[in-house]
């Protein structure tokens, strides 16, 4: 009877959590036809879109909370691809039944849940790795405040070349309380897998970070297993933090110089791979992940 009671209890106060951390903006954009459609192992669907600059480093973007796919795209394109030579990935959904993550959106049946969010990023790395056989080493994951969550969960599982921390907290009850533990219920506990995550780990944060406190980047950069040098911004908060990052792309661009370093180019075949990729071609290889076309 106990154990069925804690695994109700954990049943409830998980899905509380959910609506408490996924709030879904709502869609300001059209549909865009350069975007495609994955189908997770759980059968939902989400919108990727791959800006494809014949780079050796592929970066997958997971946005934070209350962003979605069109303002993360503007972003990438508008400022980080100008002054990065990367391809992009970015997931979410645009004009469909899910917004975003899945369950996000103001047609989505169902509130997004930490599985299927960790689904989101696992189908978008599968297509990555096995449709379009692109070197994992080669992967750097980007996870930006709640993105942070699917990231870790990423990398703690699978081969990448990097993880690149924004704005990041150790797990989702540690941003109200003060625990030292994690406690069975919690969502995207960061902190309990950094010692498992064997890639190259650049934390950036604010030192003035008013929603996920400083204190969060310290943690996560003590446990981290592999780290480099953090970038820690003095004056920055969590949705401003740009702004006062100087030295923002100057240090992101050296991190992904150094996992460029490391790939094993033999290995692999990267760029025929990205050139076959929809929007510049039609894929030649099996695909182990459906998708589809918006």
């Amino acid at each position: 009877i106990n154990a069925e009671y804690m695994g109700l209890r954990r049943l409830i106060m998980g899905s509380l959590l959910s609506k408490l951390v996924f709030h879904p903006p709502e869609t300001k954009y059209p549909p865009n036809s350069n975007h495609m459609i994955l189908y997770t192992d759980s059968g939902t669907k989400i919108p990727v879109v791959f800006i494809n600059r014949n780079a050796a480093i592929t970066v997958v973007f997971s946005h934070g909370n209350a962003e979605d796919l069109y303002e993360t795209e503007d972003w990438v394109r508008s400022f980080l691809l100008k002054k990065i030579h990367v391809n992009a990935v970015i997931y979410g959904t645009p004009e469909t039944k899910e917004v975003e993550y899945s369950g996000y959106g103001r047609d989505a049946k169902f509130t997004p849940t930490e599985q299927s969010v960790y689904n989101d990023i696992m189908a978008v790395y599968k297509y990555l790795t096995v449709n379009l056989e692109l070197n994992p080493k080669s992967i750097v994951l980007y996870g930006k405040s709640v993105g942070s969550g699917p990231s870790c969960y990423l990398a703690e599982r699978k081969v990448i070349g990097g993880l690149i921390l924004h704005s990041a907290f150790t797990s989702i009850f540690r941003v109200a309380f003060d625990l030292r533990f994690t406690l069975p219920f919690d969502l995207f506990p960061n902190i309990d897998r950094m010692s498992n995550i064997h890639a190259p780990t650049l934390i950036v944060h604010g030192r003035m970070d008013e929603i996920v406190s400083f204190q969060h980047a310290l943690d996560l950069y003590k446990k981290a297993a592999n780290k480099v040098e953090p970038y820690f911004v003095p004056n920055g908060g969590h949705n401003d933090l740009e702004d006062y990052a100087t030295e923002y792309f100057k240090r992101i661009s050296e991190f992904i110089s150094f996992v460029h370093t490391n790939i094993d180019e033999h290995s692999y075949c990267m760029g025929a791979a990205i050139k076959g990729f929809w929007g510049f071609g039609v894929p030649m290889y099996s695909a182990s992940v459906s998708y589809t076309h918006l």
